[in-house]
């Protein structure tokens, strides 16, 4: 199986998987070969792709925000049309963007894994530990 930019397949990564794989987190474990046609169709993410770059960010739960990428691992995150502010912070870690966002008491941790095929990257939001939401990312104005 290739592992492209994966050490190995995390857990968030098979969840993520299985969810693209199958359209659900709940129709049933993905098999080998859907992680290996999946792995096929996404890439490692470059770092220029998210330094002082600006990405949008919408999900499952209808919230559509701004990411601002700072080049010192600082990210900041706007609502669209309030512009309600929250931050965290980012980092590359073997080709995945890690980011982690505050807000009030709330933690929220995803993990980007870019597409290969188009410049719309997924991922599985976790609220406090807990799965919370699916999303699609991308930058507002690539620099690929």
């Amino acid at each position: 199986m290739p592992h492209l930019f994966f050490t190995k397949i995390a857990s968030e990564q098979l969840e993520l998987c299985q969810r693209e794989c199958h359209g659900d987190f709940d129709q049933g474990p993905v098999n080998a070969n859907h992680i290996e046609q999946w792995c096929n169709k996404k890439r490692a993410i470059k770092r220029h792709e998210v330094s002082e770059q600006i990405w949008f960010k919408t999900c499952t739960q209808g919230y559509i925000t701004e990411l601002h990428f700072h080049p010192d691992g600082r990210v900041d995150e706007f609502t669209l049309f309030d512009r309600f502010h929250i931050n965290g912070h980012w980092q590359l870690r073997h080709g995945i963007l890690e980011v982690v966002l505050f807000k009030a008491e709330n933690q929220y941790k995803f993990q980007v894994i870019a597409n290969r095929i188009h410049p719309v990257h997924s991922a599985i939001e976790y609220k406090n530990g807990e799965r919370h939401a699916y999303l699609k990312l991308g930058q507002l104005n690539p620099s690929m």
